[in-house]
């Protein structure tokens, strides 16, 4: 017999976070059931998941609901407010075969701006893309290498009413800057730690990222918006005091996470990722 649903649930690994992100949830008069309300399905299936894997004895089902909010079918999530919609994702590669998937186009369409990684071209093959109708890309890739398959590389897709410009003197392999002028947006690949990077550029996209912070920070009328696959982990890590609370599902934190976060604080960068007011499946994991 449990007293609460957090007793309940306190064994699961990711108790604390599903204790933070359930919008209610009670025990039955009987004590032999737990309704939980989460903030969306995706989040709802997660949890779900995770119990299926080691249920208490006795609470194998649980009833889950979600509230209705605006998802595309992967889970990219499109505020419903009007305004510039923006999107990052870590595509894992083969993007022109995937660009001839309907599901895909319509999560494109229903974005302005759209920052890739990891597209795995080869330099001058975004030009041969069928991209849907009234966008256009800029790609930098990586340039071949005999000793394996393309791989890294980053792009950005956006409506054809934006005319950005990209900026030659930031931009390196895996790190791109377009000056869309009344903002600077950044697409960032940093490969994992292990990887040797050296050997497809002479600057990691890291180090590219802070130049780039230290050159804008004197351009404040100007904004610098920051997207990409960092492989870093941060868990709940925040820049600051100041900065609003950061729940993730992921506790751990590593090297790169904190040094990322040193980056945010040295240059007053604020992380969306994990924040609720930004939607709740900005907490759950971002790992292709």
């Amino acid at each position: 017999m449990f007293a609460s649903w957090k007793s309940l649930i306190k064994p699961m690994k990711h108790a604390a976070y599903w204790s933070t992100v359930a919008i209610k949830a009670r025990m039955s008069n009987d004590r032999m059931h737990a309704l939980i309300t989460w903030p969306d399905k995706n989040i709802a299936r997660a949890f779900e998941a995770e119990w299926t894997a080691a249920p208490a004895p006795g609470f194998e089902d649980i009833s889950a609901r979600a509230p209705h909010e605006k998802r595309t079918a992967t889970g990219v999530w499109i505020p419903p407010a009007s305004g510039t919609v923006i999107a990052s994702w870590n595509i894992n590669g083969r993007l022109a075969l995937k660009l001839c998937q309907p599901d895909f186009c319509k999560i494109i369409e229903k974005c302005d701006i759209v920052l890739l990684q990891e597209t795995h071209l080869t330099p001058g093959q975004e030009d041969a893309l069928r991209l849907p109708h009234g966008y256009h890309i800029q790609a930098i890739s990586r340039e071949p290498d005999r000793m394996s398959l393309p791989h890294g590389g980053v792009a950005i897709v956006y409506k054809s009413c934006f005319q950005p410009t990209l900026c030659k003197q930031w931009s390196a392999v895996d790190f791109m800057v377009l000056d869309f002028g009344s903002f600077l947006l950044a697409n960032v690949y940093a490969p994992p730690v292990s990887s040797p990077w050296q050997r497809w550029s002479h600057v990691h996209p890291m180090q590219c990222l802070s130049e780039l912070c230290a050159a804008t920070t004197c351009s404040p009328d100007k904004p610098l918006l920051t997207f990409g696959d960092f492989n870093a982990r941060t868990g709940c890590l925040t820049p600051s005091p100041h900065h609003p609370p950061r729940v993730s599902a992921d506790q751990t934190e590593d090297t790169r996470g904190r040094d990322l976060m040193r980056l945010c604080a040295t240059y007053q960068l604020a992380m969306l990722n994990g924040v609720m007011r930004y939607g709740a499946s900005s907490t759950l994991m971002t790992s292709h």
